[in-house]
């Protein structure tokens, strides 16, 4: 795996991208790997979890520090609201970043969010039509952006049932609005999960994620 650090212009800031590309691809497939609301420090560990095993699968991984466009280090609900549209802006600079690296397809690129981040990566899913599939972490679909469920690609949705930061309820509303749309999405709730799962859990979310790129990307 080679790993660098590279930062793209966005919103007059320039903001940094750690990317993560398998050696010697060609054609390879790409994620674009959102952290949540407690930033790199706190809100990226997850995300960092599954780097290696993506990888090893032949993707690139480009986790942008989508932050610092707005000098961010943590978020609270008022921030979040405050900076939503610049931060997903960010993630369609990031996405042509990513669709410009060499050896990447840009016609295979995913998002995975954790959180705010699947928040944000849902939303730009919905209008920018270079995210093929979407793996949703703790996430859902806010409005303005859920009237256009049906534009999202196909949705991976992964939520703990005793969620007490984001309830299970928005996973629930986004799968059944996904239904209603005909957009193919898979739907796994864990019983006696919170807002970060237990180990068992983040092993089977991994396989799921994992299976569930294989498919779409």
């Amino acid at each position: 795996m080679r790993e660098v650090h590279e930062s793209v212009p966005s919103g007059g800031m320039r903001v940094s991208v750690e990317c993560f590309e398998p050696e010697g691809s060609e054609n390879a497939p790409a994620i674009v790997a959102l952290h949540g609301s407690g930033g790199m420090s706190r809100g990226a560990p997850i995300v960092r979890a599954l780097i290696t095993p993506i990888v090893s699968m032949g993707y690139a991984v480009y986790l942008p520090h989508y932050f610092d466009r707005t000098g961010t280090e943590r978020s609270d609900p008022q921030a979040s609201r405050l900076h939503f549209v610049d931060w997903t802006k960010t993630i369609g600079d990031v996405l042509g970043f990513a669709a410009g690296r060499g050896g990447v397809d840009p016609e295979r690129i995913g998002i995975i969010g954790i959180s705010l981040g699947a928040f944000l990566g849902l939303s730009v899913a919905t209008y920018d039509p270079r995210v093929k599939a979407v793996v949703d972490f703790f996430g859902g679909l806010p409005p303005p952006f859920d009237r256009d469920i049906g534009k999202l690609p196909p949705t991976l949705v992964l939520h703990g049932e005793d969620d007490r930061i984001v309830p299970v309820s928005e996973a629930k509303q986004l799968a059944k609005g996904l239904a209603e749309h005909g957009v193919p999405f898979e739907l796994q709730v864990y019983p006696n999960e919170g807002h970060n799962f237990s180990p068992l859990t983040a092993l089977d979310a991994a396989r799921r994620t994992m299976a569930f790129l294989g498919r779409w990307l």
